[in-house]
């Protein structure tokens, strides 16, 4: 049986815990030794709580607990729509920026973003859609892995 989509039983709205899982594809090889290339990923353990602590810096989402497993990763969330809520829209566009920059600089960090940058995303519409976004567990989770695989691809 599939599991249960994240939509089907979590409501934005709503302050909760959840329990969420992240797992590699192919049985590909997370972290550890990998046993039937004999390489080391131990290095992404690190890669991995590095991501957590940036997505907890950004997100309206509190990160109680997690564990890096050889193959998958555990994270126990907090979603907090009621703080996201008391956050200006400026502080929204930032916090957005900071996760998905329109520029970097060359140590690939966020840029620090214009006047006219941030007001690109401070329209009522799109505020309303970020504080959404910057609740949102799957979005969270999406921002957790991508950047990891696309990292241990590279």
């Amino acid at each position: 049986m599939a599991r249960q989509s994240r939509r089907d039983f979590f409501d934005p709205l709503e302050v909760g815990a959840y329990h969420a899982v992240q797992r590699t594809v192919r049985r590909a090889w997370l972290c550890g030794a990998d046993p039937v290339s004999g390489k080391s990923f131990e290095h992404r353990r690190t890669w991995i709580q590095n991501r957590l602590q940036e997505l907890a810096a950004s997100f309206g989402i509190d990160c109680l607990s997690f564990a890096v497993m050889v193959n998958h990763v555990h994270v126990i969330l907090r979603n907090r729509p009621d703080v996201v809520a008391t956050w200006s829209d400026e502080e929204v566009a930032k916090r957005w920026w900071q996760l998905f920059p329109l520029r970097k600089n060359k140590d690939k960090s966020p840029a620090v973003p214009t006047e006219s940058e941030l007001k690109l995303w401070m329209t009522p519409a799109r505020t309303k859609q970020l504080r959404s976004r910057l609740s949102d567990l799957s979005r969270r989770m999406r921002a957790l892995a991508e950047p990891i695989a696309r990292r241990s691809n590279a």
